[in-house]
């Protein structure tokens, strides 16, 4: 490559293909692949980094992220991550022997299911490990297991610990290899210039709402507009048969953000919502590029109109979804407390939400953690109950949103196990199709409870009219936040 100055200066350089030819061999020859163990290392500035990174390694461990032999690549995943990452205070050391191991080892982690095994240590139980003393030199043998623990030990105690002495008189070095960055808070600095009406009178940027970017209001009109970023959690963790999508939930949300920015302090419902086709982002030939979406607010009649439209760079419109927004004087409550405990008692099948997401998965619909709010799923042929929890990365929001997506999602995710019990979903995928009305009595918390039940009685229903239900969502007393009549469901088509 040559770069010719105006001022007649010349560069030039030449490149040559870098030589990723990677030895399987064990630096042991005593020792066997099958008998090698790896040191894999990770930290973070926060306890909350510290298991975002577990779950960023573990979705790209889960990918078709090993093109090497499975030991090659461990071994410099171990390389990498000690000799190629700054050490922070919140650490994590896992000594594993396969991919399988590491995997389980993350999840688990990212869940917050797992306190602490014998060989993974967290910086929260590190009072609880006795570390022997030892005169040995600790590098002298770095593939005994038990070498690496005591490495593993000194290293999660922020003890001085070089990696990079270990590796020196090796015949064969490992390479460092792309792996996942740090997982940095995604807090927005940016500064729009072009939002409108959410500046007070001192100067100070009000927030509108979580999934409203901008504002734009003309005389009959107010145009809300969202621009969903890739990384956005309710794109990122909602894939629907191999593409993200935009939930429902989410579409729901925007409706009901629209009508309390538009109305104020005013009441009102959300009713005939229609869902007209998934909201998926575009395909380039470098890779997939955010969306821009808007939600229209028509206020030239008392039952205002909402649309929410897909609106690409060309200027092209799609219509994605469709609303009524209706004010209300006094809000309609569907009567007494629910009792939990009778319908737990009457369930024939409780289903733990990680079986609950392999099965979803298995069939199409990939929920990241973001959407794993279901913890525990009471079913029988006639109601279903779901136990909720918004995961704790988006806690810190949930008063900016009137139905938060991942508690929505959760609620609407119930009636899947419904149909399940009675076998109607077999291998299908059912999408969300429409809901006759939509109200809000109350602020639901991060722990509350869905329940499901069917709407249509008869034999009316079929997979191709669509499955209805009628979904409440209460608090742990029982008490109702809010009511979806008649939320009807309809089989995708691959």
């Amino acid at each position: 490559m040559s770069s010719f100055g105006i001022g007649g200066v010349n560069a030039h350089i030449a490149i040559t293909e870098y030589d990723n030819t990677v030895s399987d061999k064990a630096d042991d020859e005593k020792l066997t692949i099958e008998d090698e163990v790896f040191l894999i290392i990770l930290s973070a500035e926060s306890k909350k980094q510290l298991e975002a990174y577990f779950q960023r390694l573990y979705d790209f461990l889960r990918g078709d992220s090993i093109r090497a032999d499975e030991h090659s690549f461990l071994r410099n995943m171990a390389y990498t991550l000690q000799v190629g990452r700054k050490h922070m205070k919140h650490r994590a050391a896992f000594v594993i022997k396969n991919r399988a191991e590491l995997l389980e080892k993350l999840k688990d982690c990212a869940d917050g299911v797992t306190a602490v095994w014998d060989n993974v240590y967290r910086d929260e139980y590190v009072d609880n490990i006795r570390i022997k003393d030892t005169d040995a030199n600790i590098t002298d043998d770095i593939t005994d297991e038990r070498t690496l623990r005591d490495i593993a030990r000194k290293w999660e105690r922020e003890e001085d610990v070089v990696f990079d002495d270990f590796y020196k008189d090796r015949e064969s070095r490992p390479y460092r290899i792309p792996l996942p960055t740090y997982p940095f808070l995604k807090e927005r600095y940016w500064f729009s210039d072009n939002i409108s009406g959410n500046i007070s009178k001192e100067g100070e940027r009000k927030s509108l709402h979580p999934l409203i970017s901008e504002i734009r209001s003309e005389a009959l009109l107010d145009r809300y507009i969202t621009y969903v970023g890739l990384y956005d959690y309710y794109l990122r963790d909602h894939v629907i048969l191999g593409k993200p999508a935009v939930p429902g939930a989410a579409l729901i949300e925007m409706f009901f953000a629209a009508g309390g920015l538009t109305l104020g302090g005013q009441t009102f419902e959300i009713a005939n919502v229609v869902f007209k086709r998934l909201v998926t982002p575009d395909e380039t030939a470098t890779g997939m590029k955010p969306l821009k979406m808007e939600t229209l607010l028509f206020k030239d009649t008392d039952e205002m109109v909402l649309k929410i439209q897909r609106v690409r760079e060309s200027g092209a419109v799609t219509e994605c979804a469709e609303a009524l927004l209706r004010r209300v004087e006094v809000e309609e409550t569907p009567g007494s407390l629910l009792n939990i405990e009778a319908i737990m008692s009457d369930s024939i099948d409780v289903v733990e939400g990680k079986s609950f997401y392999r099965e979803m998965a298995e069939k199409g619909i990939v929920l990241g953690a973001s959407f794993n709010s279901v913890q525990l799923l009471y079913i029988n042929r006639e109601e279903a109950l779901a136990k909720l929890t918004l995961p704790r990365d988006l806690e810190r929001n949930l008063k900016g949103y009137h139905l938060h997506p991942a508690l929505l999602d959760g609620a609407l995710q119930t009636v899947i196990g419904l149909m399940a019990v009675s076998e109607e979903i077999g291998a299908h995928v059912y999408l969300p199709y429409s809901v006759d009305k939509i109200q809000i009595l109350k602020e639901p918390s991060v722990k509350c409870f869905a329940y499901a039940t069917r709407s249509v009685k008869d034999n009316t229903e079929d997979q191709d009219t669509g499955y209805s239900f009628d979904i409440l969502l209460v608090d742990e007393g029982g008490e109702v936040c809010a009511v979806l009549y008649k939320y009807c469901i309809r089989k995708v088509n691959k």
